[in-house]
């Protein structure tokens, strides 16, 4: 699996607000997953992966990695990309 694209949408929420950023990721230039949310939540990172109404009444996401290997994959490729993007500004 290759992460060919990530783009951020920077998030300045009101004072206490988790999410840091709105993110988009490209898999091997043939899959996207939108509306991922950046998280940070007592100095970590973390990912909430986009889910339906229904999916979050049970607790569920609707996009879901396959296993850890893969969604600390994503995560770790999203926190590098938001690092460097919140760097720069």
């Amino acid at each position: 699996m290759k992460i060919s694209n990530i783009q951020l949408r920077l998030k300045r929420y009101r004072k206490g607000s988790n999410i840091k950023a709105i993110v988009s990721v490209v898999i091997d230039d043939s899959f996207i997953i939108n509306d991922i949310q950046l998280i940070k939540i007592a100095d970590k990172y973390h990912l909430k992966f986009p889910a339906t109404k229904v999916a979050e009444k049970i607790g569920q996401e609707s996009v879901v990695p396959i296993n850890s290997e893969i969604r600390n994959t994503i995560t770790k490729a999203v926190i590098e990309q938001y690092r460097r993007t919140r760097d720069h500004l």
